[in-house]
C-alpha cells in the first residue's frame, strides 16, 4: 500500500523486491515479518522508518542506490542478513542493523 510516496505496507508475493522509483519513504513495519529475501532501493528513497523490515527471517541481501536516512532497528532481527551493497563512504548508524549477522560483522567489538 502506497500513499503520497510512502510505502506503508508491502503485501506482494515477491521474494526479490525492487522498490519502485518515486517511493520516498518506507514506513514503520512496512515489510515487518514478511518472507522477502532481497530488496533493491532506488535513489528516490530518502528515509526508512524504525522496524520497517523487522523480523524478516529470510532477508539476506540489500542494495541501495543512494544513502537514505535510516531509523534505529530498521532491519531488527533479520537473522539471515549478510550482504549490503551501498555507495562508497556509507556508514549507517550502529543500531540500524542490530540483531543481524551483518551488524555482527560490522561491529564485532559490541558482541
Amino acid at each position: 500500500m502506497v500513499r503520497g510516496g510512502i510505502l506503508e505496507r508491502y503485501i506482494g508475493p515477491d521474494q526479490e523486491v525492487l522498490i519502485p522509483e518515486g517511493i520516498v519513504r518506507i514506513g514503520e513495519r512496512a515489510f515487518a515479518g514478511s518472507g522477502i529475501e532481497s530488496v533493491r532501493f532506488p535513489a528516490s528513497v530518502t528515509y526508512i522508518a524504525a522496524y520497517a523490515f523487522a523480523d524478516c527471517p529470510l532477508l539476506t541481501r540489500l542494495e541501495f542506490c543512494s544513502l537514505p536516512h535510516m531509523e534505529s532497528r530498521a532491519f531488527w532481527h533479520c537473522f539471515s542478513l549478510k550482504e549490503v551493497k551501498a555507495p562508497e563512504g556509507w556508514h549507517p548508524k550502529e543500531n540500524v542493523f542490530l540483531g543481524t549477522p551483518y551488524w555482527t560483522s560490522c561491529y564485532p567489538d559490541h558482541i
